[in-house]
C-alpha cells in the first residue's frame, strides 16, 4: 500500500476521492473535512504522518454513510446507491442494440470523413460518443447548456495627481 504525504496535493487529492468515482458510490465532496477524515483514519491506524488507500477508502465509505449533501432528514449517497433500482435484462439488451447501432453509424460517418486510420485514442473517443449518445436515448444521461458568465475585472485606472 503506497503511503500518501499528508499534505494538499494534486496525487492525495485525487487519492482522497476527489477526481471521478470508481465505484458507482458517490466520491468524498470536496471540503476540508474530507482530509480531516483521512487524517482521522490514518491516525486511528497508529500513522498520523502519511495515509494510505486503505486510510482513503475508509475516509470515502464514512463519508459516504455519514455526510448529507442535500442536509439532513434526506438520503446519504449510500442510502442513495443501496435504494437504485437495477435496470432489467430487457433494458440492458436494448441499450446494448443502441450501443451497437450507434457504433456502426458513427464509424461510418468516421470512415468516409477520413482517410487516415483511427488511432487507440481516435477509437476511444468513438467508443465514449457511442455511450454517451445511447445513454441520451434511453434517458439514463440529459445534460443542461447554459451560459457561464464571467466575472467582470475591474479594470486599472489610471492615477491622477
Amino acid at each position: 500500500v503506497a503511503p500518501y504525504v499528508a499534505s494538499m496535493n494534486t496525487a492525495s487529492a485525487l487519492g482522497a476521492g476527489r477526481g471521478p468515482a470508481r465505484t458507482g458510490e458517490r466520491s468524498l465532496p470536496k471540503s476540508p473535512e474530507n482530509s480531516t477524515r483521512t487524517h482521522h483514519q490514518a491516525a486511528l491506524a497508529g500513522h498520523a504522518g502519511f495515509w494510505t488507500s486503505d486510510d482513503v477508502e475508509a475516509a470515502r465509505r464514512q463519508s459516504n454513510a455519514f455526510h448529507y449533501p442535500d442536509g439532513h432528514g434526506r438520503p446519504t449517497p449510500l442510502e442513495r446507491w443501496e435504494s437504485r433500482a437495477p435496470i432489467s435484462e430487457s433494458e440492458r439488451d436494448g441499450f446494448r442494440l443502441t450501443a451497437e447501432n450507434l457504433a456502426v453509424q458513427i464509424h461510418q460517418d468516421t470512415e468516409s470523413t477520413s482517410q487516415v486510420p483511427l488511432t487507440a485514442a481516435d477509437t476511444a473517443a468513438q467508443h465514449r460518443r457511442v455511450i454517451r449518445r445511447a445513454l441520451v436515448e434511453h434517458g439514463y444521461l440529459s445534460t443542461k447548456w447554459r451560459f457561464i458568465t464571467l466575472p467582470l475585472k475591474p479594470k486599472k485606472s489610471a492615477r491622477i495627481t
